[in-house]
C-alpha cells in the first residue's frame, strides 16, 4: 500500500484493520525510488522487513557481535526473497561518551563486523569543538 501511495495517482486498499478508498499522496517523492531506512534489530519483523524495502538499515546499539548476528538474519532474509544484501547500506549508531580513543575501538569494531556507515551520538552537553575530537579519532578508519 505505501509504495502505491508513493507512486500511484489513486490508492484504493483493504487490509484487517484498515481500508483507504481512492487515497491521495501528494505531493510524490521527487527521488525515485523514494530511499527508504528502516532502523531497528527486531529478529521477526524488522529485518525482513528490511530485506524486502530499504535501501539503508541502520542497527540502534554499538554492540558489534549484536550487529554481526543481526546483519546476518538480514543477509539470510535477503537471500530468501532473491535480494542482494550489498543494496543495503549497513549503518549502526555510536554513542560519544567523551573518551576519543574508545570511540575509535567501537567504530573500529563495527567497521570489522560489516558496518558501512556510523552515526554518531553526542551528548547535548558537549561543546561544538568536540567535532574536532571525534573527526581525529577516527579519522583512519
Amino acid at each position: 500500500m505505501l509504495e502505491s501511495l508513493l507512486t500511484n495517482d489513486r490508492t484504493t486498499f483493504s487490509g484487517e484493520y484498515y481500508t483507504i478508498t481512492e487515497a491521495m499522496n501528494n505531493p510524490k517523492p521527487t527521488q525515485r525510488p523514494l530511499p527508504i531506512c528502516i532502523g531497528g534489530k527486531g529478529r521477526k519483523r524488522t529485518l525482513p522487513l528490511t530485506a524486502r524495502f530499504a535501501h539503508h538499515w541502520n542497527y540502534p546499539d554499538g554492540d558489534p557481535a549484536g550487529f554481526a548476528e543481526c546483519r546476518d538474519i538480514l543477509h539470510t532474509a535477503c537471500a530468501e526473497i532473491g535480494r542482494n544484501p550489498s543494496e543495503i547500506t549497513h549503518s549502526t549508531v555510536l554513542r560519544y561518551t567523551g573518551d576519543g580513543g574508545q570511540l575509535h575501538s567501537d567504530a573500529e569494531a563495527l567497521s570489522a563486523a560489516g558496518a558501512e556507515l556510523a552515526i554518531i551520538s553526542v551528548p547535548k552537553n558537549q561543546p561544538p569543538s568536540v567535532i574536532d575530537v571525534i573527526a581525529e579519532a577516527i579519522a583512519d578508519i
